[in-house]
């Protein structure tokens, strides 16, 4: 399921409540503005804006990670989000932005 999916529920025939979808996830929205902030810090440049419109459970995959100092080896929740990037450099359009998703995680 997509955050834009959980946002469009009708929160008050599901769950009998007043309150939106956004008041009772309001992490969704904070997310979002995390990893868009993450990407600006991480690509150190003023001319790029980055959104992230949408983002989506994704399947889960094995790999380790550290549980109280163990090396643990097992399933692990992944998401897939969609970023765009925005610019008024003419230099930057059409330049393909490569994975550096280990790099990127780690800093």
């Amino acid at each position: 399921m997509c955050a834009s999916q959980l946002l469009a529920l009708n929160t008050t025939a599901l769950l009998n409540t007043s309150l939106t979808a956004q008041e009772l996830m309001p992490g969704l929205g904070y997310f979002a503005m995390d990893v868009a902030q993450l990407l600006r810090d991480y690509l150190q440049d003023s001319n790029i804006t980055v959104q992230v419109p949408d983002f989506c459970a994704g399947n889960r995959t094995v790999a380790s990670f550290l549980a109280n100092r163990t090396l643990v080896n097992g399933p692990w929740p992944t998401l897939r989000v969609t970023i765009t990037f925005l610019t008024t450099e003419p230099d930057s359009r059409g330049a393909l932005i490569t994975r550096d998703s280990l790099g990127f995680f780690t800093r």
